[in-house]
């Protein structure tokens, strides 16, 4: 809510946007006992803390929510790219503080794993395309792939509402994308 306060400014606004937050069919997963509360609550406030130039809070929210989840550590590019943003204007290094304290916790799982159990780095990630059937790929490789299983009549309606509400969000993100700050 503080985040929605802080770019909206209007206290309306704010409870329309925790509302729909709130009811999004999704949500669920927030009140489970998956990782997928403390990685929101830590993007949502590394966020915030980006956006008021807190940078040892921006680094130790960004911390948790990369240490939550293995692809928390997509969260670098936003706390990497405010942190130069902030040293061009600057020239002061203690923006760097927030990228390095999330980039230390996105890489503890795999060095863990490495120097701890003796596995090797990419064991982390060998085990999640395992467990679920995937792999690495580019981003929208996979929507090619789906385009093809289409094609093929394999899983044919599935992928395809899976590619159709792909192409309707990214679409809807050109828009938004125009309104919000670079750090979004």
């Amino acid at each position: 809510q503080r985040l929605a306060q802080f770019e909206l400014g209007d206290q309306s606004l704010t409870n329309q946007a925790t509302f729909f937050l709130a009811i999004f069919p999704t949500s669920f997963f927030l009140f489970a006992h998956y990782t997928e509360s403390l990685f929101l609550t830590g993007a949502i406030l590394c966020l915030l803390a980006l956006r008021q130039q807190k940078w040892l809070a921006a680094g130790l929210w960004g911390a948790l929510a990369a240490s939550s989840r293995l692809t928390g550590a997509v969260l670098l590019l936003p706390v990497t790219l405010v942190a130069w943003e902030h040293w061009k204007q600057t020239r002061t290094w203690n923006a760097w503080l927030a990228p390095a304290l999330t980039a230390l916790a996105a890489v503890s799982f795999p060095l863990y794993a490495w120097l701890g159990l003796g596995e090797s780095v990419l064991a982390p990630f060998l085990a999640q395309s395992t467990r679920f059937h995937g792999w690495f790929t580019l981003p929208g490789i996979n929507i090619f792939a789906a385009l093809h299983q289409v094609l093929l009549n394999e899983f044919a309606f599935n992928n395809f509402w899976d590619v159709f509400f792909t192409l309707i969000f990214l679409g809807l993100s050109i828009p938004v994308w125009k309104q919000l700050p670079r750090v979004y």
